[in-house]
């Protein structure tokens, strides 16, 4: 990978899809390279959960359950024994305006019932894009009973627009409030997130842990309605070592949420900003 492309915070938050409410450089230079990393984490995070969003939908469908064929999103989905292919072919647009091509291979262990306990979902990638941009590594969705999910992602590497790229791996349980074993209906889709990742950019890593869970509702615009994550970075240039994510609680779905950030010398700074959706 080529040496990460360093910006203001500033102009680092808009090209991740936040906009802040003030104009000036809250950080200056010692938080260009924060920045940069904090986006890319949040690339490959959100990346994670729109794969895991594409394989339950295609699992819970009633036309896959009964004919092992269906579309999700643009993509076909066909399922031959054990194995099933997600296919975007040479390129198909989602609801969210993102074009995916190429495809996303399951294999499934445990039985070939995704909503039975036992079951489990290995995901692999073959030639596939976002955005034109590759993603690659694999991930493993495993049904543990009582509408609780585990989730893992290995080497899952995205790459943005400047072709840097970042490496996530986690481990994470899904625990169903509402929704699960409504077949077909997305509508009353609820769950919360928990868990652990780390990533690498470049020379920098980031651990990241879920503080407080994060629930997703279908019926809220932008599917996140609150939870915490704290973030811990290390490496070279990096100044801001610690920071938190809070989407808020009290907004009523709105895509607001507060970034704190934390320096070696003690020194912080905190800013309300906006997402597009998560």
């Amino acid at each position: 990978m080529r040496k990460l492309n360093s910006k203001f915070f500033l102009a680092g938050l808009i090209a991740f899809g936040f906009a802040s409410c003030d104009e000036e450089n809250p950080l200056g230079g010692a938080g260009e390279v924060e920045s940069k990393v904090g986006e890319l984490y949040i690339l490959a995070e959100g990346t994670g959960s729109r794969i895991f969003n594409t394989v339950d939908l295609a699992m819970r469908d009633n036309d896959f359950i009964t004919n092992d064929t269906t579309t999700i999103d643009g993509a076909m989905v066909t399922r031959a024994g054990a194995v099933v292919k997600i296919d975007y072919g040479n390129g198909a647009s989602g609801s969210d305006g993102v074009l995916r091509e190429g495809e996303i291979n399951l294999l499934m262990s445990g039985g070939g019932d995704y909503m039975v306990s036992g079951t489990s979902v290995a995901g692999t990638f073959l030639n596939y894009k976002e955005a034109g941009k590759p993603v690659t590594g694999s991930f493993n969705v495993a049904n543990q009973g009582n509408d609780v999910f585990a989730l893992t992602l290995t080497s899952l590497s995205v790459t943005d627009t400047e072709d840097n790229t970042f490496s996530l791996s986690a481990s994470k349980t899904l625990t169903w409030v509402d929704g699960f074993s409504t077949i077909g209906d997305v509508s009353d889709d609820s769950y919360t997130l928990s868990g652990t990742s780390t990533g690498v950019a470049d020379t920098i890593t980031v651990t990241a842990t879920i503080n407080t869970p994060l629930s997703y509702k279908s019926s809220c615009q932008y599917r996140l309605e609150e939870g915490i994550i704290n973030i811990d970075m290390a490496g070279t240039g990096v100044t801001y070592t610690s920071g938190s994510i809070d989407f808020i609680s009290d907004d009523a779905c709105n895509n607001l949420y507060t970034i704190e950030l934390n320096s070696t010398d003690g020194g912080f700074v905190t800013s309300t900003l906006t997402f597009s959706g998560f």
